[in-house]
């Protein structure tokens, strides 16, 4: 991840900081086979790097919970089965 220098335009033309890593979690909005909103959180567990976290560790964790949360109040009512 590549962003602009504090202060500063976020264009990065006055300079970007030095690149790093950020774990994060997405949940992708699709309409009509097109993406039309995402939401981004930190992966603080970094379960994306684990490829043993299977459905019964990710129902677990707070970001799932934050993103049915977010289903739930798109769809005006409950996220439904994993």
């Amino acid at each position: 991840l590549v962003t602009a220098t504090p202060g500063t335009p976020p264009d990065g033309k006055l300079g970007v900081r030095d690149p790093r890593t950020e774990h994060l979690a997405v949940l992708y909005e699709e309409k009509g086979g097109k993406i039309t909103r995402m939401w981004l959180r930190p992966d603080s567990e970094k379960l994306g790097l684990d490829p043993t976290a299977g459905d019964s560790v990710l129902v677990r964790t707070d970001a799932y919970k934050a993103f049915a949360a977010k289903i739930a109040e798109c769809k005006g009512g409950a996220a439904g089965e994993f």
